[in-house]
């Protein structure tokens, strides 16, 4: 059982928050993970730590009111920012 968490995995330059490359390698440190779950617009889950869109891609949309398609195309155009 791990002592120790990270929340939205081990996040380092190479590594972005809530990839399953970053919840590897924590978990490959001995690392426990606690991540944040969010339904999209056509309810589909995405991990995602924030409700809305405003700090990782600097757009004032809320995950729960944009599709899952959008989010996509959102996140190759700023760089991986969800778990799929």
């Amino acid at each position: 059982m791990p002592t120790h968490y990270v929340h939205r995995g081990l996040i380092k330059k190479n590594l972005a928050e809530n990839t399953l490359k970053s919840f590897i390698k924590s978990l490959k440190k001995g690392y426990g993970i606690e991540t944040d779950l969010h339904v999209t617009k056509d309810n589909q889950l995405v991990c995602f730590h924030d409700f809305t869109l405003k700090r990782k891609f600097k757009l004032n949309k809320s995950v729960k009111d944009t599709n899952y398609i959008n989010l996509k195309k959102i996140s190759k155009r700023k760089g991986p920012k969800f778990l799929y």
